[in-house]
């Protein structure tokens, strides 16, 4: 087993275990949030605001491990 096989199996873990879960939830929650900031009472922008900010940090956490697993998963083995 190669440094390089240890370090996929990392990113693949973290990708799984930390940012699948906020990616599927941002998948989720970021249609309802820009239906909410569209229109409506200022609840529902509150309640845009509330839940719009973590689920775009989410969509971040998942977009940049995403990138990580991609990129190690293509790399040359060595």
């Amino acid at each position: 087993m190669s440094s390089s096989s240890g370090y996929r199996t990392t990113v693949t873990i973290l990708f799984i275990v930390i940012g699948l879960p906020p990616g599927l939830c941002s998948l989720y929650f970021t249609p309802t949030t820009i239906a909410l900031l569209g229109g409506g009472s200022a609840e529902s922008r509150a309640y845009a605001v509330l839940f719009g900010v973590p689920c775009l940090v989410g969509l971040v956490i998942f977009g940049v491990l995403l990138w990580l697993l991609i990129r190690e998963w293509r790399r040359d083995p060595r």
